[in-house]
């Protein structure tokens, strides 16, 4: 069973991220919402999915 995603501390989301990076799994599920809480925590205000949007 996979751990809840807001309860990885920043250093376990980190290691979530850069593991499906290593491993080519970018559009998991599981690695955008390491991103979007990684991002939500550190974001200072900026909106995840309005940024991925624009990346995208």
């Amino acid at each position: 069973m996979t751990k809840p995603i807001d309860e990885h501390s920043d250093q376990q989301l980190r290691n979530v991220i850069e593991n499906h990076r290593t491993h080519g799994k970018v559009h998991e599920p599981y690695y955008l919402a390491a991103m979007e809480e990684l991002a939500r925590r550190k974001g200072r205000g900026l909106d995840f999915q309005k940024s991925f949007d624009l990346i995208r």
